[in-house]
């Protein structure tokens, strides 16, 4: 009998995280490209023209970057030569709306954007090499090993 409880236990666990609802709404490009421009305003102090520039710009390259990821998609096979040409296009991109960032924004603003980008992928870098490492004992186990 208890192992018939352990069992029905079990298996209503089992269901009840197999149903579990999904609460992650996805946002719209539209909505995406409206929050991202309103935390920017929030930031930078942006002016109502340069909004209307930069929501202009942000919907140019989300639609290149669509593009790029529906391609990577698509292809199968990824040699050396082909990731290295992603990589640079990804580059070129990534230059390119720093210099349509660089006309829409006036020096201060653009300074702070540029130190907010800087951040930003510093913080990208670091999550991505703590995904890759291993994870190490601390410090202060190892000095007590060590005696």
């Amino acid at each position: 009998m208890k192992t018939m409880y352990f069992l029905f236990a079990f298996a209503l666990s089992f269901l009840c995280v197999a149903q579990a609802p999904k609460h992650k709404q996805l946002l719209t490009p539209e909505q995406k490209i409206n929050l991202h421009a309103k935390k920017l305003q929030l930031a930078l102090d942006l002016e109502d023209g340069q909004m209307a520039s930069l929501k202009e710009v942000l919907k140019k390259h989300q639609t290149q970057r669509l593009e790029r990821s529906e391609k990577l998609e698509n292809s199968s096979d990824l040699n050396s030569e082909k990731r290295y040409q992603m990589q640079m296009n990804r580059m070129e991109a990534r230059l390119a709306f720093q210099k349509e960032m660089k006309t829409v924004l006036n020096e201060n603003q653009y300074g702070q954007w540029k130190k907010m980008m800087h951040k930003r992928l510093q913080d990208q870098s670091l999550m991505a090499s703590r995904k890759d490492k291993k994870p190490q004992e601390s410090k202060h186990l190892r000095l007590h090993k060590d005696h």
